[in-house]
């Protein structure tokens, strides 16, 4: 796919009405794929570049849902920025103090069923930087989570992740490069208890409905190797489990066939020089997205690549064939 198309496709995607931190990945992509025709090295470089835009997307999409919350909680009273950043901080360890997080100091998000979640960021000159979480009782606010470990985030979502009215809240951390990750915290409200359903780090974080048959989220992970060349983990929901766990790449053929076959076929034969790692990584992808005739003749064609001290060696081909022709063999 060249990118003219890739772009029309990602802008096809946006106006589907899919989450806003999927949003913002699709616009995250795009900027990436502008970029490629120019030379584009590394895919985590162009997240730290678009971390802003990315941002702005999700506190437009954020402002939207506080104005749709609003509406649904009318009946209620609601509380003054200035009771809620009173309670807030008294709820804090002693010296704590409430950071500016737009749109408002202290933000109300929707989470479990129909309840209404206030979020600030705080700094604690003993204990650090983090987030807090509480709920309204009796006019006052009750805390119900607290975090220092994971420390200011750079963005915050509150998407349907299961798409059963039951908002969850996604914490993102940093400004990746290829050096760097961006950590990812998943929160779900179930009665009283605010539980991680899903915590890690990546270079790109991706989420979308990918797997025919299932209405929930699924994620992407992307963490940088060798040359060029990414670690991709897909997570799926486990009801029975109450968190999204880690499932083999080749459930998600679609996402591959989208999204990571065009990348490093971009990389591969629009960057300089020629990668054996960016031919096993395109060699790998097209495997997960069930095109194994493909595999096979990129597996050939990375082999034939100048060796010297480039990973892979033709050991790792070697054992990626065998795997792709025991799949073409299972399937005939």
């Amino acid at each position: 796919m060249d990118i003219e198309n890739y772009v029309r496709a990602g802008l096809e995607q946006i106006d589907s009405g899919d989450s806003e931190l999927y949003q913002a990945s699709v616009l995250r992509r795009i900027h990436a794929m502008d970029k490629g025709k120019r030379r584009w090295t590394y895919r985590s470089r162009t997240v730290g570049v678009t971390l802003a835009t990315a941002c702005a997307v999700l506190l437009a999409v954020g402002g939207i849902l506080a104005a749709r919350q609003g509406a649904m909680t009318a009946s209620q009273k609601p509380l003054s920025q200035k009771t809620l950043q009173a309670d807030m901080i008294s709820l804090l360890p002693k010296g704590s103090k409430l950071l500016p997080y737009n749109p408002q100091i202290v933000s109300h998000f929707k989470m479990g069923k129909s309840s209404l979640v206030y979020g600030a960021v705080f700094q604690n000159p003993s204990v650090g930087s983090g987030i807090a979480l509480a709920q309204e009782q009796k006019g006052r606010l009750s805390l119900l989570w607290t975090n220092t470990v994971f420390g200011v985030p750079s963005m915050i979502s509150n998407p349907d992740l299961l798409h059963n009215g039951e908002h969850e809240l996604v914490l993102i951390k940093g400004s990746p490069s290829v050096t760097s990750n961006e950590k990812v915290e998943v929160l779900r409200f179930t009665g009283t208890k605010v539980t991680p359903i899903l915590t890690g780090t990546a270079s790109q974080i991706d989420n979308g409905k990918w797997k025919t048959g299932s209405t929930m989220t699924q994620f992407a992970f992307w963490s940088y190797g060798y040359g060029g060349m990414y670690d991709i983990r897909m997570y799926q929901w486990s009801g029975s489990k109450g968190k999204y766990m880690l499932t083999p790449n080749e459930q998600f053929p679609l996402y591959f066939k989208r999204y990571v076959v065009p990348y490093y076929t971009n990389q591969l034969y629009h960057g300089q020089p020629v990668n054996r790692s960016i031919a096993y990584g395109l060699s790998e992808a097209l495997y997960d997205a069930g095109q194994y005739k493909a595999s096979l003749n990129m597996i050939n064609d990375g082999m034939r690549i100048p060796w010297a001290s480039q990973f892979p060696t033709n050991m790792e081909f070697t054992m990626l064939q065998k795997m792709v022709q025991s799949k073409v063999r299972s399937t005939n």
